[in-house]
This record gives C-alpha cells, sequence and structure tokens, in this order.
C-alpha cells in the first residue's frame, strides 16, 4: 500500500469520527433539554391541583421520548468500545436524563431507582424487542448514576421549599422526607470523594442543598410559633423565604434567617 492511500485512508476514518462525534454531541444536548423539560414539569406536583397521576402520565411519556434519543446515541455506536472513545460526549445527557428519571421516580415512591433498574428501563426500548432488534451500547457507569443522583438533590431542594412557600398541608412532611433522604443519601456517599473525579463539586452542592432545606424548615417552624395568632403574616414570611432561598441556589453561607 503506497503512502498516498494510507493516509488517504486515515483521513477518511478521521473524517467518520468527526462526524460521528458531532451527531453525538448533538443527541447529547437533546438529551439534556428533553430531561430538563421533564424536571420543569415535575415541579409542577406542588403547585399544580390537578390529579398527580394524571402528570405522572405525562411524565412517563416525555421520558419515553428522552429514551428514544439515548437509542439514537446508540445506534451511532458499533460496540461498546466506541462508547468509552465517546464517553465525554455521551456523559452529560445521561446524567441529566438520570437526574430526571430518579427525580420522577422519587416523586412517585420516595425512593431512590437503582443503577439496574435504570438499565433495564433503558433495555427495554424499543417495546417489542425481535432477533433483529439493535443491541443497546451504552453503559450506565457508576460515576454518570451517583452524578445525576447528587444532582437529584438540587431537585428535591426546591421541591421541599415550593411546597413550604405554597403552604400546602402536606409541606411539612415533604420538607421532613427530602431532608431524610438527602442525609442518607450525603452519609452513604461522602466516602466515595476521593475516589471520583469531580465529585467533590457535587457533593459540595448537595450539602448546600440540604442546608438550604433545613434552613427553610427551621425558620418556619420558629416563625410559625411567633405568628401562631396571625396566620396571614406567616403565610406572607413563608412566600418570602422562598423567593430568596430559589433565587440564591448555591450559597447558604450568608442567609439571614
Amino acid at each position: 500500500m503506497s503512502i498516498d492511500i494510507m493516509f488517504q485512508s486515515f483521513a477518511n476514518e478521521l473524517d467518520v469520527h468527526h462526524d460521528r462525534r458531532e451527531a453525538i454531541i448533538k443527541l447529547s444536548r437533546d438529551i439534556t433539554s428533553a430531561s430538563k423539560k421533564v424536571i420543569f414539569y415535575l415541579h409542577r406536583l406542588t403547585s399544580n391541583q390537578r390529579d398527580p397521576k394524571v402528570l405522572f402520565v405525562e411524565a412517563d411519556r416525555m421520558m419515553a421520548e428522552v429514551v428514544k434519543t439515548i437509542w439514537m446515541v446508540s445506534s451511532k455506536l458499533s460496540s461498546t468500545d466506541e462508547f468509552f472513545r465517546y464517553y465525554r460526549s455521551i456523559s452529560p445527557g445521561i446524567q441529566e436524563f438520570i437526574e430526571a428519571k430518579t427525580y420522577c421516580e422519587y416523586l412517585r415512591t420516595r425512593t431512590l431507582i437503582t443503577k439496574d433498574e435504570i438499565e433495564e428501563y433503558l433495555q427495554s426500548f424499543p417495546q417489542a424487542p425481535s432477533e433483529t432488534a439493535p443491541k443497546f451500547m451504552l453503559t450506565i457507569t457508576i460515576e454518570d448514576y451517583l452524578g445525576g443522583v447528587a444532582d437529584l438533590t438540587g431537585e428535591l431542594m426546591r421541591h421541599a421549599i415550593n411546597s413550604l412557600g405554597n403552604g400546602a398541608e402536606r409541606g411539612a412532611q415533604v420538607t421532613k422526607e427530602a431532608i431524610d433522604f438527602i442525609r442518607s443519601l450525603k452519609f452513604q456517599l461522602e466516602g466515595l470523594v476521593p475516589n471520583l473525579y469531580r465529585f467533590e463539586q457535587k457533593m459540595s452542592t448537595m450539602r448546600s442543598s440540604l442546608k438550604k432545606i433545613e434552613d427553610a424548615a427551621y425558620t418556619i417552624k420558629i416563625r410559625g410559633a411567633e405568628y401562631a395568632d396571625s396566620p396571614r403574616y406567616l403565610t406572607i414570611f413563608k412566600g418570602s423565604i422562598k423567593i430568596w432561598l430559589l433565587q440564591h441556589p448555591w450559597s447558604t453561607e450568608d442567609a439571614v434567617i
């Protein structure tokens, strides 16, 4: 084989690589965008008076669309080795999907969906697998699963504070459940920080979200006793603390409560 032919084959291979990488990056962005829409939709559970079961039906439909896009990424890969070749391009979308899926299942069951259950959910598409159905080439790595779970705590913080600020009857119970859940996660995950790349930043965000919920719950409990005879003022206070906390999502150390 001549040098010209050999280098032409290299050039063709690079062109295929770059085209595939660009297509995967675009699909990963689509996964991220669609997953965020699911999360925004689920936050309506604390403010919308519709039957939550109806909202979950719509959320499940939206999640199915996200999964279809993930399968489109899989179709771009010919082996699991290629998955790891393009892992850095795929990972952000997968983590956002995991955040949306874990949040949906938390609201539905108050439990954390496992890595194996997420993989089973993904591999259940297409709905009617056959001998000719394509093989699922993506892998849910430990890093992506834990990254998505760590990001979940930010959504639980918003969910809890929305429940408190809206004066929902179950606001206190929702907040207690969120605090217990995040405390348990924090306890179990902190030991992994030295072993996972960039996980300390996510753990810092988790600690911030936990402190924010604890501060809000504590403050409203104290103010509730002070304003026991003036429920109107307590309602106003709940609204003001909700707005302040949600506008300062990553810093609670300087909060004046």
